[in-house]
């Protein structure tokens, strides 16, 4: 009789642990998908980021050539001038 009382108890606590086991588990892994959907849309934001720097980049490497012709244009003008008044 206390034989199967004992193997009762021990059953009982063995579900208990593996109980708050699978609720440990369980946590971790919602943990995990959260963490997974975060960096999700952080390397969306990043992608954004990136797209937006490499057209900003294109723009100042356009505005820097129209700046160097435009300072060429001008020394032209400039020179053109002095030979004329000499």
């Amino acid at each position: 009789m206390w034989c199967g009382i004992v193997v009762v108890q021990r059953l009982k606590s063995e579900r208990t642990v593996m109980t708050q086991r699978r609720n440990r588990l369980n946590d971790q892994y919602d943990n995990t998908q959260k963490e997974m959907r975060e960096l999700a849309v952080s390397v969306q934001h990043m992608q954004h980021d990136t797209t937006r720097l490499n057209a900003l980049i294109a723009k100042n490497t356009e505005l820097q050539q129209m700046l160097s012709n435009d300072n060429f244009l001008l020394e032209m003008k400039v020179s053109a001038r002095v030979c004329v008044c000499m």
